[in-house]
């Protein structure tokens, strides 16, 4: 690649990035909430998601993707960047984005062993790398429910939207109904750099997975010493079957991410009741909506009662209680309804698997799931290590507010257990969306029952 398409390319993601930042720290309003690598993890999750939907609506409004259309969304942020600056005091600017991995309590023995794991993930990171440059998308997913119709969108320059037309809305038949988030953002890329590359487009994946680890151990330092909360995320980065996803333009780890973090905010809302992080928590799961179906079965079995069962059990008076469950809400679904509306007017199939499909049980499914836990490679102890979780600290949780952290993560892995017992829905990949909140469980009962301290 040449130095001007490379810059093209960075542009690409930095602006994305930043608009995320913007976003951030319009909310935070002046206020330091997030640590400094954290808001930038979440800065790239949310602009590429803004991105997405920016796109989207302006294909709803039959306007064509061009240089002018690609960068008025950029003035606009650019102007409340601006505003934001110029209320908040450079000092204090710079301040909310100082972001220690160590602080001046570490001891050296924990410097040791981060620096040790830094070096292992550094590792992982080339490995990951190479899988992205040397390999195209092969699977079948990442060609035809992502790259193909991010393809079309590049080509085309628009969304179409007549059913007549071989590129509707994409223009792969069999995944006409799969959200837009994803195949929006490559061809946001694309457009970027002026042409089509796989690998460009593909790098995604990579960044999100170093998103991960940066978003999972600046919220475990919250509640546990540097070494814990870097051992922990080096699980999560380290479990074979993400290593491998990060790597092959599949988005299940992403959808992951998006669940994991709207996860973390709304615990982090019930532990401070600061609106903030009810309203972040809702920002990511609206974007996550619009990256793989599962998600809104996820966002509507594991967050929403959980949500309400904790405003009940802490006894919400009923306004504040209709107030913030309705706020939550319309955060969530409002930036997707024109996207549930097309599937509605179009007939497009609506969740993972079509309405028609039966309900069957398969015994077989059970001899796979104990495969899967115990046998196979993609998780290393992850299972042994969850089920001894739940059998050691029920007791303690129960009486805490990680409760609630346990009502998201049951309710999850039954409707992923329910699925594929009884439709023979995709395991392995799917069980990527939960994991990251399986891993965060276990270092906070850990953290918990071990009196780690923040040091």
């Amino acid at each position: 690649m040449t130095p001007i398409t490379i810059a093209r390319l960075s542009l690409a993601y930095l602006i994305p990035t930043l608009i995320g930042i913007v976003i951030l720290s319009g909310l935070e309003r002046g206020k330091r909430r997030l640590a400094g690598f954290e808001k930038l993890a979440l800065g790239f999750a949310i602009g590429s998601g803004i991105v997405s939907f920016y796109l989207f609506y302006l294909g709803i409004l039959r306007i064509r993707f061009n240089f002018w259309t690609l960068t008025a969304i950029v003035w606009l942020f650019i102007i409340w960047g601006i505003f934001i600056y110029a209320r908040i005091r450079p000092k204090k600017l710079a301040h909310s984005y100082r972001s220690n991995i160590f602080s001046s309590k570490t001891k050296w023995k924990e410097k040791l062993l981060i620096t040790f794991l830094v070096i292992l993930l550094i590792w992982k990171i080339f490995f990951i790398a190479f899988n992205v440059v040397v390999s195209a998308p092969y699977f079948d997913d990442s060609v035809s429910c992502w790259n193909y119709k991010a393809k079309v969108y590049f080509h085309t320059r628009r969304i179409i939207w007549d059913r007549k037309d071989p590129d509707f809305l994409g223009g792969h038949p069999g995944r006409t109904h799969y959200p837009n988030g994803i195949p929006l953002f490559k061809s946001w890329v694309a457009l970027w750099m002026g042409r089509w590359e796989d690998l460009p487009v593909n790098v995604n994946t990579l960044i999100f997975w170093l998103c991960l680890g940066l978003l999972f151990y600046f919220n475990l330092r919250y509640y546990l010493s540097a070494s814990v909360a870097f051992a922990f995320t080096y699980m999560l980065l380290s479990i074979p079957l993400i290593t491998f996803h990060a790597g092959f333009a599949y988005f299940d780890m992403v959808a992951g991410f998006y669940f994991i973090g709207g996860i973390i905010y709304l615990y982090r809302w019930i532990e401070r009741r600061e609106d903030f992080y009810l309203v972040l928590s809702a920002l990511l799961f609206a974007i996550g909506l619009s990256i793989k179906e599962e998600m809104l079965a996820f966002f509507v079995l594991g967050v929403i009662p959980v949500l309400v069962i904790y405003q009940a059990a802490a006894k919400f008076r009923l306004p504040s209680l209709v107030r913030n469950t309705a706020l939550y809400l319309s955060i969530v679904f409002v930036p997707s309804f024109p996207w549930f509306y097309a599937k509605a007017n179009y007939r497009l199939q609506l969740g993972p698997v079509p309405a028609t499909q039966q309900l069957e049980f398969n015994p077989k499914a059970l001899k796979l799931l104990v495969a899967y836990f115990f046998d196979f490679g993609n998780y290393n102890i992850l299972w042994t290590l969850l089920i001894a979780g739940f059998v050691f600290s029920f007791h303690y949780v129960i009486k805490s507010n990680l409760k609630y952290l346990l009502l998201s993560l049951v309710f999850a892995l039954a409707f992923l257990l329910g699925a594929f017992l009884f439709v023979r829905w995709t395991f392995n990949r799917a069980t990527l969306i939960v994991m990251p909140l399986m891993i965060y469980y276990l270092a906070l009962i850990y953290g918990k029952l071990s009196t780690s301290r923040c040091t």
